[in-house]
């Protein structure tokens, strides 16, 4: 007697917990959003760089995207309360990434602490920054712009380049989000 009320016990409170967690959901799962706009400072599209992303309460959780030559970038974001940084230090003439100059100056790749990325990423070549291997050039993701609007470096504020300066939060919501970033100099 005393093993099934035991056994009935036990079963309900499996029972009862498996609908709390199926209620509850996947707490560790991160949903994400699209988000799409611009970039700008004081009135003029920033034409090339970066959109990174971070959950402002849990900034392990990252998003981003290129920042087209006409100023435009669509991204995956997290949904809920983000913080942003906007990068474009690899674009800098004379920078890392010039192929006109060479710079001993370390850097980071975008989204990283730091900033700017020193050369192709790891498996591409420079040549084209094709994929190494591939017939098909690839461009990695710092060098954004197409053939109608190539990439052009504009100088901001080096506070906008990382998230814990930048200033710039948003709310994320489920679905499209647009959001205009809008830079000042000052």
């Amino acid at each position: 007697m005393f093993f099934q009320k035991t056994h009935r016990f036990l079963g309900l409170a499996a029972l009862l917990l498996g609908f709390s967690l199926t209620s509850m959901g996947c707490s560790g799962s991160v949903e994400y959003a699209d988000m799409t706009g611009s970039v700008s400072i004081d009135g003029k599209a920033v034409t090339a760089g970066s959109v990174y992303i971070v959950l402002a309460d849990n900034p392990e959780v990252t998003g981003g995207g290129v920042i087209k030559g006409d100023g435009t970038y669509t991204c995956k974001a997290p949904v809920g309360k983000i913080k942003v940084a906007i990068q474009t230090l690899a674009f800098k003439p004379g920078g890392a990434n010039d192929s006109k100059t060479k710079s001993s100056a370390p850097s980071t790749a975008p989204g990283a602490k730091g900033g700017a990325a020193k050369g192709p990423p790891a498996g591409y070549s420079k040549e084209g920054f094709s994929k190494k291997g591939t017939t098909t050039p690839q461009a990695p993701a710092w060098a954004s712009g197409d053939s109608d609007h190539p990439p052009v470096y504009v100088k901001i504020p080096s506070k906008y380049e990382k998230v814990e300066t930048s200033g710039l939060t948003y709310d994320i919501h489920k679905g499209s989000n647009t959001i205009e970033i809008t830079l000042a100099e000052k």
